[in-house]
């Protein structure tokens, strides 16, 4: 269907190996490419393009030159239902609490956009994706909530992906700017690693001294030792390091 990439890191960094490693894999996932990273503001810059990455050339200029603490990246495929639009092009980007929040997802959960229990009251979807429903479904539920502790963020994230979870497989990547959670409900469908031993590199050529660096993908982007996500578990990633697994 879909891949994801995402980075968590205590410093500002550029990993363009990697990046250019998951583009690549657009081939078998022709149908559009997005980047997200975090601006010094906290805001989100977003780039993206109803094309296969790797016939891109801005796709291949920004997996040089992004630099942030967090990026959220996507390849699509597209499901049945959908068609080739910018607007369907992940992630997807809602504001909240003056924040960015960024998503991108993997999987097919169509019964979310028919479904009454998912009807949507203020939030109102871009483009025709399931995926960008249960986003704004998300974004809904979680505006309701009136302590933004973090402890209270996660709970509230899990329960909503845990409960659109049961239409299908809904895998993805969120933000909120200070957080990268992930959350996957297939087995093997989403790995992790820490402190990738691929060159870390700034703007101006330096080598970024002992970063902490967290990388999540769907598919294992270097032969190192990826680690497979427990299903049905919200990964709580902060300035490259995994600070929760939360189960419920």
């Amino acid at each position: 269907m879909c891949e994801l990439f995402g980075l968590s890191s205590n410093k500002e960094v550029k990993v363009p190996e990697l990046l250019k490693e998951f583009f690549d894999r657009g081939k078998q996932h022709p149908h559009g490419w997005g980047i997200s990273w975090y601006l010094k503001n906290g805001l989100a810059g977003v780039v993206k393009e109803p094309v296969a990455a790797p016939e891109s050339k801005v796709a291949h200029f920004f997996a040089e030159k992004v630099e942030s603490y967090l990026m959220i990246a996507h390849i699509r495929k597209m499901s049945r239902g959908s068609y080739l639009s910018y607007s369907n092009t992940h992630p997807f980007v809602r504001s909240l609490w003056h924040r960015d929040f960024v998503f991108a997802h993997n999987g097919d959960v169509p019964k979310v956009k028919s479904n009454k229990n998912y009807e949507l009251k203020t939030c109102v979807p871009y483009g025709d994706t399931d995926s960008e429903h249960a986003f704004c479904f998300m974004i809904e539920k979680l505006s309701a909530i009136n302590d933004r502790d973090t402890n209270v963020l996660v709970r509230s994230i899990w329960n909503v992906a845990k409960e659109i979870g049961k239409l299908g497989k809904f895998n993805f990547l969120l933000s909120d700017g200070k957080h990268l959670f992930a959350y996957m409900n297939r087995e093997k469908t989403l790995h992790y690693l820490l402190n990738p031993k691929v060159e870390i590199i700034r703007e101006n050529g330096g080598i970024v001294v002992n970063p902490s660096i967290a990388v999540i993908a769907t598919e294992k982007l270097t032969n190192e030792g990826w680690i497979s996500m427990e299903p049905e578990v919200l990964y709580v990633f902060n300035r490259g390091s995994l600070v929760d697994m939360f189960k419920g």
